[in-house]
């Protein structure tokens, strides 16, 4: 009966295949498994990958920095694939090729580090992008930089 055995294990893999509305997936590892007596049954292992739009999972915080310093926001995001980032000033996307902007990424993660800060340039919104073709996800912090001016005694700051 090792026919049955077999053909029990092969229907319910293509039924639990067919309930499956599969994004990716690949077959590894072909294994025999004993099914009854000497009967082997060839198994592979399924690995399923589901795809998903990326969400952010560590939004950017609002800060404060005195003007000169420097400022680094932090944001993080899901996705299947892993989403690509950008950030955004104003709307606007940031140059991260200009000399006081550094956006450094990682899979599932970006910075982006402001130095030195300017007073009358980056005191605004600035907005994480993820995106991984499958959708986007979005995150503001607020950045105020409190101002530097020079006194006859000396600098100090204007909050």
């Amino acid at each position: 009966m090792w026919w049955g055995s077999q053909f029990y294990y092969a229907l319910l893999g293509l039924v639990a295949a067919a309930a499956l509305q599969l994004d990716s997936a690949h077959a590894s590892g072909a294994a025999d498994v004993p099914v009854h007596g000497n009967e082997t049954f060839a198994f592979r292992e399924l690995v399923v990958q589901s795809q998903s739009p990326p969400k952010i999972t560590l939004a950017p915080r609002d800060k404060k920095v005195l003007e000169e310093g420097t400022v680094s926001f932090f944001c993080r995001a899901s996705g299947n694939p892993a989403p690509s980032f950008h950030w955004e000033r104003l709307g606007k996307r940031v140059n991260a090729r200009r000399n006081r902007f550094e956006v450094i990424e990682a899979p599932h993660i970006s910075v982006l580090r402001i130095k030195p800060v300017k007073a009358n340039k980056d005191n605004s919104t600035f907005t994480c992008v993820a995106n991984n073709g499958l959708g986007e996800a979005r995150a503001d912090a607020q950045l105020k930089v409190i101002r530097k001016v020079d006194g006859r005694d000396g600098e100090f700051f204007v909050v």
